[in-house]
């Protein structure tokens, strides 16, 4: 179903309270990535609208993790879980005899209420997303175990602080975005 978003509006429609995360999905042929921040600053707002985006992506154990800074804010990382993701979308991105990009869907809101701040579409490179599609394959034919999950998730974040993450674990890094503005509205399918 089509849904229209722009900044300013509700997300999905209504207005709610969410809670403060950063969640990455794989949604109907994109990456997306809800960045749910309480009353986002005006430094945030422009930065995830218009600065440059280091991306880095990385495994520790069962547990895949996205690391991202946009422009000079802090790095933040996201785990990811496709045994988590398949109960909204059960499809995996189809393996290409070609490699391909894919878009990102950037959302900034504000969780006290649930209105967008921010939307940006960026172009992941190919390098990224084969290398991370192999990971999120190899990933969904692992047996799936939630409470080894959880330990593992709760070790790395002991172990590891988010730019030391960054740093030592990630397998791909990119940098996108330097010339694609954010856009105050967009038609999704």
């Amino acid at each position: 179903m089509p849904h229209h978003l722009l900044v300013g509006e509700p997300y999905l429609g209504a207005e709610r309270v969410w809670p403060e995360t950063v969640q990455l999905s794989w949604n109907h042929g994109r990456y997306e990535v809800l960045m749910c921040f309480r009353e986002p600053s005006a430094a945030e707002v422009t930065a995830i609208r218009q600065e440059r985006l280091r991306l880095a992506a990385g495994q520790y154990r069962s547990v895949l993790f996205w690391g991202w800074q946009f422009g000079s804010l802090p790095w933040g990382d996201s785990p990811y879980s496709w045994h988590f993701q398949r109960e909204a979308d059960p499809t995996l991105p189809l393996p290409s005899a070609e490699a391909v990009s894919r878009p990102l869907l950037v959302i900034l809101l504000d969780s006290r209420n649930g209105r967008i701040r921010a939307l940006r579409l960026l172009r992941l490179p190919v390098f990224f997303v084969t290398a991370w599609e192999k990971a999120m394959h190899e990933q969904a034919r692992t047996k799936w175990d939630a409470a080894q999950y959880d330990a593992e998730l709760q070790l790395l974040y002991g172990m590891y602080p988010t730019v030391r993450l960054v740093r030592e674990l990630t397998f791909v890094r990119c940098q996108i975005g330097r010339d694609t503005p954010g856009v105050e509205s967009l038609s999704l399918n």
